[in-house]
This record gives C-alpha cells, structure tokens and sequence, in this order.
C-alpha cells in the first residue's frame, strides 16, 4: 500500500508562515523601538557626561578658589602690603609667587593682585599703576561695593602683550573678610575651560554646552561654535536650534552654571541606519536558513513514522481492525464508568443516562472511524495499535499487582501485634502468594530467623529537614540497600514501614547449622557487595531525581559527599554477641545464632546509612525466632530493646537478649545524687555539676529504658523545684515561671541521653549564673555606696586604687570594678580623676597655690601625671584654667 504524505506536507508547511511573519514582525517591532531607545540610552549617557563634567569643573575651579584663600590667609604676600619692607623686593617675591600659582593650574590665564594704599598693581608679569592697568574698569568696581564671593559672569580682557580673551574672574579681598588692604583677582578663559571639556568628551560624536545661570551660552564644544560668537549670539532661532540638540542638562551647585550634552548631527541617525540594515540582512539570512533547515527537518523527523507504517502494513490481515477494536471497547468502557460514576451509580434515570452516554460514545467513534478510513492518517493508524496493546499489557498488570502491597503490609502487621496467629503451611502458601520469599532463600519452611525494629535517629530532626517526599525516598533507599545486603548474606529479608516511622525487619536464613557444620566459610565478596550498592544507590538517586524533580530539598541519595553523617562510625555497642565485629565483614556461613547473623547485617546496614544517607539509625533485635507462630513474641523484645535507646544512644545495634538486668537495684544511689545535686544547685555551690556529672555516669552505668529515664529524671526535675522553692521572692519566682517549664519541656522532647544531658546541663548552667548575679545584686548597691563615699572622702591619697579599695571592702578587684561600671556608667579610673580634677579647679579658681602643690593635694604625686589627666578632662593645662578662670 503507498505510504501517505499528508502528515509530511503539514508539518513542512505550518512552519513556513511562522519563519517569514515572525521576522518581519521582529524587524518592525525593532525599528520603532530601537530609534526611541537608542535616544533615551544616548540621553542617559550623555547626563553621565555632563555630571562628569561638572564635577571636573567643579574642583578646577573650586581648587583655584582654595588657592587663594590658602595664599591670602598663609600671609604670601603680607610683604607686598606692607610699609616697611623693601618695595622692590617684596614685588619680586609676589611676581614670583604669582607666576608659580599660574604654572600649578593650566585653567589661569592671568592673576594679579591691587594695592590699595597706592593704586599699584603686580601681575605675573607686570607691575604698573591702576590708571594705566588694562582691567582697571573691573578693579574699580571690585573696590566700590560688596567683596564679590563667586565667579564673575563672562567678559572680555585684553591685557597688555596678548590678544583680547573671554574670562570669568574670581575675586577674593586681601584681607579675605574687608579686603581693606587690597584685592587678588584670577582670570580663567574660556577657551581653556572649552579644551578641558572637549578631553572629557570628544568631538566626534558628542558635544557640551556651557550656560550662565541666566541660561545665556558661554561656550560650546563645536569647532564652529566659538566662545565670544556664543556670547554674543542673540538670534533666538540659532539659539533654539542649539538647544534642539541638547538631550540632558546638569547644574553645578558650586558655580550654578549649566553644561548641557548632546550629539553630533548625523551621528545618531548614522548609528541607527547601520544597525537597521544589518537587522535587515541578518533577518533575510535566517529566514532563508529556516526556509531549508524546516524542509530537512521534515524529512527526517518523517523517515521513523514511514518505517514503523511499512511495519504496520506487514502485519497479518484482521491485525490492524482487532487492534482497533480492542481500543474502542476500553474507551467505550472507560465512559459508561464514568457517565456512571456522575449520575450516583442509581438506577431508572441514571442507568439511562450512562446508557445513553455509552451511545453516543459509540456513535461517534463510529463517526470518526469513518472518516479514518475516507482520509487515512499515518497517527491515527499508529495510534490505534499502540493504544489497544498498552491497553492490554496495562489490564494485565493490574489484574496482577492488584491490592498486593496493602495486603502485604497489612500480613506483616497481623503477624507483629499477635491478631494473627499462622502455621508454617499457612505462611508457606500467604509468602508465595505476596511475593515474600526471596530467590536466595528457596526453602519454603520458616526456618531459622530473627525479627528487629529500625528507628531513624533524631527523628524530629529528620522531618524538619525534609519533605514528605524526600522522606520517602530516604525510607525507600534504606528498605532497598537493606534487601542488597541481606541478599548478599545469603538470607530473605521482609521489611515494612509501620505507623510511627519504624522499619520492621524480618531476616529468615538458609540452613545456618549446615554451613556450620561442614565448616564451609563463604568469602566476603566486599567488590560484589560495594558494586551492588553502588548500584543500587545509583538508582535510587536517579528515582529521586525523577520523581522529585519539583523539591530543592530532596537529598541526592547515595552521594556521600553530602552526607552530614559520611563519617559518623555505627556502634554495635554491648549488645552484640562477641564475635560479631568480625561476623560483620563476612558475608555468609556465619554460624548457627539466627541474632548473631542478624547482628551482623544490621550493622552494616547502619554504616551503609551513615555512609550515603543524611542520617543515623538504631536497630533493636529481639530472640531468635523458631516459627512463624512466635513472630509477635519477637516483635515485643524488639520493641523492648529499642527502648533503651535512650541510655544506650542512637546509631547501634541492640540486642534484647544481652540486655543486663536488675538497674532498679541501683536506683537508692541514683535518688542520693539526686538529692544532693539539687541541694548544692540551691545553695549555689560550684559541687553540683561535679553531682550532675555523678548521675549521668550512674544512669549510663546501668541500661535503663527511656520511660524509666523520663521517670528519674521528672524526679530530679519535681527535687530542684522543691529545693528553688526555699529561696527568697525574686530567684523563687525566676525558677518557677522559667527554669522549670524549659526543663520539663526538655525532658519530654529527646531522643538519647546525651541529647538530655545536653539540654539540662546548658540550662542548670544558665540559671546557676542568673542566680548568683541576683544573690549579688542585692548587697551591691549599698557597698558601691559606700565605695562612691570613700572615694570622695579619700581621694587626696596618692596611693588609692582599685586593688586597696576592693580589699578595704572585702571584694574582688575584677568584680568591684565590673560593679561599678554597671552601677554609675563610667570604670573606676575615669570617675577617680573626675574627683581629682574637680577639686583641682576648685583650688585653682579659689587659692593662690602653686599647682605643682594643689597636684599633690588633689591626690598627685607628678606633676606631668596632673597636667596630663587635667588637659584630657578639661581640654586645657593647669595654668591656662587659672589664667582664664581670673579673667572671666
């Protein structure tokens, strides 16, 4: 049968529109914006310039103004000024110093200062009298009224042996404040000014225009704008055409001129003609581009579905309507169900309803086949087969997997609480039925095995840091390396999260006296045990990907570079059976103990977890198990074991059966320490921690399971209460309404006893330091009174200091002084030389004594140490306060 190109033909021709719409869409869109945002980015630049500039202008001529004043006020040229110096001397030095400050600014184009006395004038290169001086018109009107603070508005000078020059000109009196004396006048051209602004911007693309704070021009940039044409220029079309051009504009705050920039004529259109065609030329080219790489494309991504038809086609006769009669009776299936599903499942109109709705279904499939076969289609041919055999493998799957792990779970927890009791027949034929028995264990009896608890260790902690769905996948990938390992020793492994986030393990083993007894001893296997679990947790890592994809928080399982815990050891602690760290490495054959084997494998389990996964676990271990029948039995010795967890600690594994009993026995000694920790914390002896220290040696000496640790340590909690009791009104109500509630909150959330021991010895520590500041606090303030008194009264002796007054009163140096502080805000040494310098004052305004003998009254045996702490309280010397305190 000829393949079809309809589907070739569409797909190659519903790309074409886009590729030539899109860009001349684009190029549109670029030109009517690019023109706008090139003007608004030209502007933004151009104010960038202009602020530069001003700023450059700024201290040019800030920088002069403070050249002048610095001459003036440093008295450089007091000579020139002066009556009695040599005249032609001190107008030589002043010609000299005139010519310097010229040559230190490029800007000056000439300086010179006037001589009131006599009219005379010295510039940098001449001296004259002011009725020949070239500038004498300025002089006189600097002269006549008010000393002018700024810099002048632009005019002309022509000084002797140069050509005229627009200026501006800066005036400063001589002295600064009247200028009695004389004047100092400095000159800037404009020109000058126009050549430094021309080396910050450039002539070729942009320019700046210098404006009077009257908004009169005073110079451009341009070539052909000069400076005197531009003060001069009154034509207001000329004007508006100059201030056309101009895109931002900057007022100095110093000068209050205004520089505005622009660009160049022709320069910006320039830029945006060249950039616009080539956009043009570039657009063409991907169209042309696009044009070939759609047609290509097309037929390539066409070859796979001519091929798989050509397959389609070979099939036998009938292939292809069975196909596609299987697809229409699910679909039809699938709406009655859910045509049932929304009229309530009733009968009369709701039956009709769904029957009505099949139908229809119907009917239009019927519809749509027909005009299938009018106008073939190459999907709607693959699309039909395909659904009718995923449909078919789908039903297939589900009829087998139906219900299966719920009923597993629910078998398991029947089994561990004693609701059901089952033979080995019955468990036989309930394991092969749910898929429990592993291929490594091919016998169908119970056997030999040993059943366990797995806890996640701090496990607040764990669901704070995690989803719910990266807390699966962590509980996934421990129950997944745990079937590794076990498979790896040889045993069948059951295991199934229970409420309460606890693994329950159930470990059968192959015939272990056998292996014993034939003294056949299985090699290790570590590389196949390393390769398994790296492999497995290569999986894992990439189902967590995959499914969590969503989640920043999910970890990347068996990373070990991120696992906080990589290096944490997994403690089989004395729980294990000797002989179990050297079962641990072997990987089966090792021995008749069901619990010594499953000793083993739960910690490597541990370690494994400790090594890939962000977290810690503990495995308890109950007897070994004989049946099936005895299965709750040993999931209660479990559970016993797992709590002692709290004295034993977490991340090991612990075996019921090697648990010590007989603890209570020591229980009289443990109530003892008690007693006393509690009695030395209120008396506030520094012996309670080494009491704490006791107890917590005592309950780790004996396992104790966690609701008899709760039990003594809510003891020790009801003791300290009753002996806090006793104390006065202020530390009583401190342990009351604080202390005790932390501590009853801390003893209700931890998971181990060194989590305990933590929390209560950071919080007896806590309050043993607010206790003791309060039993202090109470006798302090009447003794800082009395030392404040002392001071006073005792401050002419030399030899007071901290260390004599704290052994006066009986106290610590480093205690008095931290009293003091807090008491009246200032250290002990600063408030005794207040006293000190106080009396000082009073002695120098009041008596005649001489101050090296009021030294020594006020407590001074140096006199240098005197004057020192005098200037630094009162910011002068000794003799300065008396001299100035008898002429106020």
């Amino acid at each position: 049968m000829p393949v079809s190109r309809s589907w070739f033909n569409r797909l190659t021709f519903s790309y074409l529109p886009i590729l030539i719409i899109v860009p001349a869409v684009l190029m549109l869109l670029f030109f009517a914006g690019s023109a706008e945002l090139s003007k608004r980015e030209t502007a933004r630049a151009n104010e960038v310039f202009s602020r530069q500039a001003v700023q450059s202008l700024d201290y040019s001529f800030r920088s002069i103004g403070e050249m002048m004043n610095r001459e003036i006020v440093s008295g450089e040229f007091d000579a020139f000024f002066s009556s009695s110096a040599n005249p032609y001397l001190a107008a030589n030095e002043t010609s000299t110093r005139l010519v310097r400050l010229k040559l230190t600014n490029p800007l000056i184009d000439s300086l010179y200062v006037y001589r009131v006395s006599d009219g005379t004038v010295l510039g940098n290169l001449s001296i004259g009298r002011l009725e020949n001086f070239a500038d004498r018109k300025f002089v006189e009107q600097a002269s006549e009224g008010a000393l002018p603070t700024g810099w002048s508005e632009p005019r002309e000078l022509a000084l002797p042996g140069g050509q005229p020059k627009t200026v501006v000109t800066l005036t400063r009196g001589i002295p600064l404040l009247t200028g009695e004396r004389g004047l100092m006048v400095v000159n800037v051209s404009l020109d000058s000014v126009r050549d430094l602004l021309r080396e910050m911007i450039g002539e070729e693309t942009s320019f700046i225009h210098l404006y009077t704070p009257e908004g009169k021009l005073m110079l451009g940039t341009e070539a052909e704008l000069a400076a005197a044409a531009a003060i001069a220029t009154e034509n207001a079309e000329a004007v508006a055409a100059v201030e056309e051009k101009e895109l931002s504009s900057v007022t100095s705050s110093y000068t209050g001129w205004e520089i505005r920039s622009g660009l160049s004529d022709g320069s910006l259109s320039a830029v945006l003609m060249s950039v616009w065609y080539a956009w043009i030329a570039g657009a063409a080219l991907i169209v042309i581009l696009g044009v070939a790489w759609t047609a290509q494309v097309s037929r390539r991504n066409y070859e796979p579905v001519v091929r798989l038809l050509q397959r389609l086609d070979a099939l036998p006769p009938g292939t292809m309507e069975a196909a596609a009669a299987l697809t229409e009776a699910a679909q039809l299936e699938e709406a009655g169900a859910s045509a049932a599903a929304e009229s309530g499942g009733s009968e009369g109109a709701g039956g009709e309803a769904a029957h009505s709705a099949a139908s229809d279904t119907k009917s239009e499939r019927a519809e749509r086949r027909g005009r299938k076969s009018q106008h073939p289609d190459e999907f709607a041919r693959i699309e039909s087969t395909l659904s009718a055999m995923i449909a078919r493998a789908e039903a297939d799957r589900q009829r087998q997997q139906e219900d299966i792990v719920y009923r597993r779970r629910e078998f398991f927890r029947e089994l561990t609480d004693g609701s059901r009791i089952v033979g080995a027949e019955e468990w036989a034929a309930e394991t092969a039925a749910l898929g429990v028995s592993a291929a490594s264990v091919q016998d169908p009896r119970f056997g030999r095995a040993a059943i366990g608890l797995l806890e996640i260790d701090r496990p607040d902690e764990f669901n704070r840091a995690y989803s719910e769905r990266s807390r699966e996948l962590l509980r996934y990938a421990i129950v997944s390396a745990a079937g590794e390992l076990a498979a790896l020793r040889g045993a069948s492994l059951w295991a199934e999260w229970l409420p309460g986030g606890r693994l329950g393990l159930l470990l059968r083993f192959a015939d272990l006296a056998g292996g014993a007894e034939s003294g056949e001893i299985l090699p290790p296997g570590e590389d196949r045990a390393e390769a398994l679990i790296g492999a497995a947790s290569e999986r894992l890592a990439g189902q967590a990907a995959n499914g969590a994809s969503g989640e920043s928080e999910t970890p990347q399982i068996g990373d070990s570079s991120q696992s906080g815990a990589s290096e944490a050891p997994f403690t089989v602690g004395a729980s294990l059976p000797a002989g179990a760290a050297e079962d641990a490495g072997a990987t089966v054959g090792v021995g008749p103990d069901a619990v010594g084997a499953a000793a083993a494998f739960a910690a490597e389990l541990g370690s494994w977890v400790a090594a890939h996964l962000k977290c810690t676990v503990t495995v308890a271990l109950g007897d070994e198990l004989a049946s099936p029948e005895e299965i709750a039995r040993g999931f209660r010795e479990a559970a016993e074991a797992m709590g002692y967890k709290s004295t034993l600690g977490g991340a090991r594994v612990i075996v019921r059966r090697d648990l010590r009993r007989g603890a209570a026995a020591e229980l009289y000694g443990v109530l003892r320490t008690i007693r006393e920790l509690a009695q030395a914390y209120r008396m506030g002896e520094a012996v309670w921690q080494q009491r704490l220290d006791e107890l917590l040696g005592e309950l780790r000496a004996e396992p104790l399971s966690k609701d008899d640790l709760s039990a003594l340590m809510n003891v020790l909690a009801y003791q300290l209460l009753r002996e806090m009791m006793e104390l006065p009104g202020e530390a009583r109500e401190l342990w009351r309404s604080e202390a005790s509630p932390r501590l009853s909150a801390a003893l209700e959330h931890y998971d181990t006893l060194d989590d305990l021991e933590s929390a209560v010895r950071n919080l007896l520590g806590e309050y043993a330091v607010r206790l003791r500041l309060l039993r202090e606090s109470r006798s302090s303030h009447v003794t800082l009174q009395e030392v404040r008194a002392y001071i006073d009264a005792n401050y002419s002796d030399p030899n007071l200091s901290l260390s004599s007054i704290a052994d006066r009163f009986g106290l610590s140096s480093s205690y008095l002084s931290r009293l003091f502080k807090d008491a009246f805000g200032e250290n002990f040494v600063d408030y005794l030389a207040g006293v000190r310098i106080d009396a000082a004052r009073r002695l120098l305004r009041e008596t005649q004594s001489p101050i090296q003998e009021i030294a020594i009254q006020v407590g001074y045996a140096n006199y240098m140490s005197f004057s020192r702490a005098f200037k630094k309280i009162v910011s002068a010397t000794p003799g300065e306060y008396r001299t100035r305190s008898r002429t106020e």
